[in-house]
């Protein structure tokens, strides 16, 4: 979605580091109530592809008994 192959980005690349600037400040702004609550849902902000171009998202996340994370 963001134009970017695999090996640019596996090993690379934060997630965070395709956040729009706006899009990292509503990320750091709701983490807390995640790592508090273990689940967040319907946050949405933009992504930059590699074309400099940008796409909305949202995000849905919940932490799983083993301290994991699926974003």
């Amino acid at each position: 979605m963001a134009g970017l192959p695999r090996d640019e980005v596996i090993g690379k690349k934060k997630i965070y580091e395709l956040y729009t600037p706006d899009g990292v400040s509503k990320f750091r702004q709701n983490l807390s109530a995640f790592v508090e609550q273990g689940t967040i849902s319907d946050l949405e902000f933009d992504i930059i592809r590699k074309d400099g171009t940008t796409f909305p998202i949202l995000l849905m996340a919940r932490r799983y008994a083993t301290g994991t994370a699926i974003l």
